[in-house]
């Protein structure tokens, strides 16, 4: 889950994307309505993601 990380999406990406391992895995970000460029950035990354458009907040 991202929430204004636009500076630090491409590195954690990269990261994972790099992991060597037996068993396959997809990367998915799920953008938490960020205000910055995370989702741009997660765009040009093409890896599959999900935009929370609303930020309702419960009292529980």
């Amino acid at each position: 889950i991202a929430w204004n990380e636009e500076i630090n999406i491409l590195r954690c990406v990269a990261s994972l994307s790099k992991m060597k391992t037996a068993i396959p895995f997809e990367i998915i970000v799920v953008n938490n309505n960020s205000q910055d460029k995370t989702q741009e950035t997660i765009d040009q990354l093409h890896v599959r993601s999900f935009n929370e458009l609303s930020q309702e907040r419960v009292n529980l």
